[in-house]
């Protein structure tokens, strides 16, 4: 279910972006000035050949953007909480909520949740020395390039178990 709302909210966005840059090419066009509308820009038909690889775009954008991976921690999480925190503070996002297995994080720029369309939610799941992350496939680079720029000190080996969700 999550998918196909992650799906819908495309949609909408990528047919906003693009009604937003033909208005602005319409304004800047000659056929404003003759009173054309701004269907005048497309050839009949194409508007629903666009519509179409909305769809098909907003169907697969998702499965590239969300994933979920795996870290396996040395020496387990009680002892890498605070690190972990402060590594997803430093990116700019706040614990929303926190139980014994599970963190969940959230952008603290309202900007940032917009342009992202409130799917800024990164769910960091604990299981022993194991830590499973859920998120925003860039967010959760931020991670692995942490612990590439400072190897064995933030939160040990790190898997390229990478799964869609």
């Amino acid at each position: 279910m999550r998918y196909f709302i992650r799906s819908c909210k495309y949609v909408v966005y990528f047919a906003l972006l693009f009604t937003v840059m033909v208005g602005v090419i319409w304004l800047l066009s000659p056929e404003k000035a003759q009173g054309l509308g701004v269907t005048a820009l497309f050839k009949e038909g194409s508007l629903k050949n666009i519509l179409i690889l909305f769809i098909a775009v907003s169907a697969i954008y998702p499965s590239l953007s969300f994933v979920r991976r795996t870290i396996h921690l040395e020496d387990g999480f009680p002892a890498r909480r605070n690190t972990i925190v402060e590594v997803f503070g430093n990116a700019g996002m706040d614990i929303e909520s926190e139980t014994d297995s599970e963190i969940r994080f959230r952008m603290r720029s309202r900007s940032m949740r917009f342009s992202r369309m409130w799917e800024d939610r990164i769910t960091v799941s604990i299981e022993g020395n194991t830590l499973s992350m859920e998120g925003y496939r860039r967010d959760l680079d931020l991670m692995r390039q942490w612990h590439a720029a400072y190897p064995g000190q933030v939160l040990g080996f790190w898997t390229y178990n990478c799964m869609t969700v």
